[in-house]
């Protein structure tokens, strides 16, 4: 009798326990599981990222196009790409390209070229930009700024140059500014070029014009068409300008009046060197609800 009742309590105790292979499916179905919670995430961040991107992307062209409605002067968006040298936050890889918009306002046109040196005669430079003092201040600046040449075509690359921080005083010939036969000189306020990036084809009538917002996508995107950069700190321009003027605007005009017909955000990986289509921006986005 108590062999039979110790029989049947093992019995029992046996079959509380679960096999091995019972606890590999479970294993298993919890690593599934598991593996679709994770990828769902990231799906759903990363698609809250490109909404969000896309979205900041409508924001900052709606913003030029405020500014050339209230202050009653063009301005322009351009759309670049830029090679850095920095790692990626979430996966500790390099982030070799990141996308970037500029805003530029036209300030006025250029009235005089000579060599290096660009100048408005009409525009007070003076006053709106730091002036040369001495040359040991000029050897110790190093930093700059980009001058944007405000004409509708072309790549980015030929719609810039990188002037130097200040204006200066310099003698030009009189025949340059006036258009007359006579080497007659004047001392008027110049931007004056450097070796940055950037190279514009000036000429003399050309608007131009200085950033007022800038813009960066997150971290792997990018904007689409055009080449890629392939020099740190160097920038290529992606996809066509967008350009507002306000003559004939108003306050509820859209994008159907702007010569914009799309652009589009890319993921980037740069481990791979690939990227995807994200998002596409059109003219339907940019429409006042």
């Amino acid at each position: 009798m108590a062999r039979a009742t110790y029989r049947l309590m093992r019995t029992r105790r046996y079959r509380k326990a679960f096999t091995l292979v019972e606890l590999l499916i479970t294993m298993g179905l919890m690593g599934m599981l598991a593996t679709i919670s994770i990828a769902g995430y990231y799906g759903a961040v990363r698609g809250m990222t490109e909404r969000g991107a896309a979205q900041d992307v409508v924001s900052f062209i709606r913003l030029a196009q405020q500014r050339a409605l209230i202050d009653q002067v063009p301005t322009a968006v351009f759309f670049m790409n830029r090679y850095l040298a920095q790692e990626d936050p979430d996966t500790g890889a390099p982030v070799r390209m990141v996308g970037e918009a500029v805003a530029v306002r036209m300030a006025g046109r250029i009235s005089c070229i000579s060599g290096n040196y660009l100048a408005d005669e009409y525009a007070d430079l003076e006053r709106t930009y730091p002036v040369f003092e001495s040359a040991s201040a000029a050897q110790k600046s190093k930093s700059g700024f980009r001058l944007y040449r405000m004409v509708q075509g072309g790549s980015l690359e030929n719609c810039y140059s990188t002037v130097k921080d200040y204006v200066k005083k310099v003698s030009l010939p009189t025949e340059d500014i006036l258009g007359l036969n006579t080497t007659t000189n004047a001392n008027i306020w110049a931007f004056e070029k450097t070796e940055g990036d950037g190279n514009a084809s000036w000429r003399v009538g050309d608007p131009y014009g200085a950033e007022i917002a800038s813009l960066r996508l997150p971290h792997g995107y990018i904007f689409d068409e055009g080449s890629l950069p392939t020099k740190l700190g160097q920038c290529r321009g992606a996809g066509k300008p967008v350009f507002f003027f306000p003559e004939g605007l108003s306050y509820n005009a859209t994008a159907q009046s702007m010569n914009f017909s799309s652009v589009s955000i890319k993921a980037y990986h740069p481990g791979m060197n690939t990227s995807e289509r994200a998002r596409t921006i059109t003219k339907s986005d940019l429409k006042d609800d």
